[in-house]
């Protein structure tokens, strides 16, 4: 895979449009409590059915739940390895923020990680992640908060934003690729 510059300008995400488009994001459910729950259902496919990727998902979330047994409201830094982000967040929401990672990017775990290997460095989706979370906290933090004719209190962009289930932000409105000329 090549290397990816991820860039506002790259995935085409212009501020007015993410300026535009926080009214649908300040409407969403604000991050799920600390307190232990059960994993949600996947969401569901324009057909209705469960995505392709939802019971691998489910089998590592299963597995990584029953691993951290008693220690879900820890510090998720000292249940787990190498958290360069989320570290202070209870190890259980670290799962579930995980989990709706994959449902915004319409991915896998291991689109980011190494299968039972979580810590590993391996893969460079996984530094675009957390890049594209500093990206989120500073537009969160630092631009919306500026904008005074925003009615909400607490305006907030997240992945599913602008990925829509796709791992490429804008993925789903690119026109389709023509077929080379024939030469």
């Amino acid at each position: 895979m090549s290397k990816r510059r991820v860039t506002l300008m790259r995935l085409g995400l212009p501020f007015a449009l993410i300026a535009s488009s926080i009214a649908v994001a300040s409407a969403q459910s604000p991050m799920p409590s600390p307190s232990p729950a059960p994993a949600a259902a996947p969401a569901a496919t324009p057909s209705g059915g469960a995505p392709p990727y939802a019971a691998e998902n489910e089998k590592y979330l299963t597995a990584l739940q029953a691993s951290i047994k008693g220690k879900e409201d820890l510090p998720a830094k000292e249940v787990f390895k190498n958290l360069k982000t989320l570290g202070d967040v209870p190890a259980t929401r670290l799962l579930r923020t995980m989990q709706a990672f994959t449902r915004s990017l319409g991915t896998k775990c291991t689109h980011c990680h190494v299968a039972d290997q979580w810590d590993s460095e391996d893969k460079e989706e996984k530094q675009v992640t957390r890049d594209m979370m500093a990206m989120t906290r500073a537009i969160n933090d630092d631009y919306l908060k500026k904008i005074k004719a925003l009615e909400d209190d607490k305006p907030s962009v997240n992945c599913l934003l602008c990925h829509r289930g796709h791992a490429h932000a804008g993925e789903e409105l690119r026109p389709p690729a023509s077929p080379a000329p024939a030469r």
